[in-house]
């Protein structure tokens, strides 16, 4: 048997193994998110998932529909004989252990571009601790971990160059939460190109011809369906209002507690992402770009305490902290 026949054959096997141990991690997160979460918050899960579905939900929950009908689906799918609050525990537990698998394997892939197994898994196993402390502080949003895959799925494909796939991420991704418009954002500043051209002769376009018209049908895709579902479901008011929201958030307990779960949240990893930024491959530094539009977005309408905002930020910390952790390995420098 040839070197490399030995060497596929080994790569296949700890791929094997690789996946194995997301699907375990997996389990063990639902059962986690079931026990702590799903259970103990049975009758208020119910109810805002009930009002989803009826249209009666208040802003912004009225309009991240994508989960909670598929949930109503299996819920009707599942024997009637079994009660309501037992098909929706046993429905929403699959679910969580199928996204946070499909999340975990996303995640090991979009990685894996740039990083061995063993380094990827060093990456994954690290997210996995940390979204103990992300899931603190809530009852109901399914959408999370799935924001999260999505938001990676879409890197992956901006990657790839799988501009059709983008769009049905795009999709996706609104229907599940509004900050879909971070996937088409994160497109346009990818493609901006601030390096200096190959032949040294200047600075070539910023932004290509075909690259901003795919911008604009991705946005117009995303500006449709936002609105789409404020058309169809109808105006209404908001859970809180930015200024309550400020004045929340501002209170000097609920500071107080959010910072500690921040620093919480990635510990001396929030060190190592600092320390990694100039040695990452070049994609995951374009990648960067969209940080500072999405902590915008979060101080301004999110609850600070909540780190699980941050989950969908994976995919760019990890890579970056990796790269500070393994610097002299050699990787792709990909544009």
């Amino acid at each position: 048997m040839t070197n490399n026949k030995i060497g596929k054959k080994k790569e296949i096997r700890e791929l094997w193994i690789a996946i194995a141990l997301l699907f375990s991690i997996s389990l063990a997160i639902g059962d986690f998110h079931y026990h702590r979460i799903d259970k103990p918050h049975l009758e208020a899960r119910l109810k805002l998932h009930r009002e989803i579905i009826d249209g009666s939900a208040k802003a912004p929950y009225r309009y991240r529909i994508l989960v909670p009908f598929v949930m109503e689906g299996m819920l009707k799918i599942l024997p009637q004989s079994i009660s309501t609050n037992k098909r929706f525990l046993l429905s929403y537990s699959a679910y969580n252990i199928t996204v946070v698998f499909f999340m975990l394997i996303l995640l090991f892939t979009y990685m894996r571009l740039w990083f061995t197994i063993q380094q990827s898994l060093v990456g994954i196993l690290f997210v996995c601790s940390t979204i103990v402390v992300a899931m603190k502080n809530h009852f109901y949003q399914p959408w999370s971990f799935l924001e999260t895959a999505l938001f990676t799925f879409g890197l992956l494909a901006i990657f790839k160059k799988k501009y059709f796939l983008f769009a049905v991420l795009v999709v996706l991704a609104t229907l599940n939460r509004a900050t879909g418009l971070f996937l088409t954002l994160a497109y346009l500043l990818i493609s901006i190109n601030m390096g200096v051209s190959q032949d040294n002769k200047g600075m070539p376009p910023l932004l290509n011809r075909q690259d901003f018209l795919r911008f604009l049908v991705y946005f117009m895709l995303w500006l449709t369906i936002f609105f789409g579902l404020r058309w169809i479901l109808g105006e209404s008011g908001s859970v809180h209002t930015i200024k309550e929201l400020w004045i929340l958030n501002t209170n000097p307990v609920r500071l107080l507690h959010a910072s500690i779960n921040i620093a919480m949240f990635l510990g001396l990893f929030w060190l190592f992402i600092l320390l990694g930024f100039r040695c990452s491959p070049s994609y995951v530094r374009k990648t960067v770009r969209i940080v500072p539009f999405y902590i915008l977005v979060i101080a301004i309408y999110g609850v600070w305490k909540e780190v699980r905002l941050l989950m969908v930020l994976y995919p760019i910390i990890v890579p970056l902290g990796l790269s500070f952790i393994y610097p002299k390995e050699k990787m792709a420098q990909v544009s």
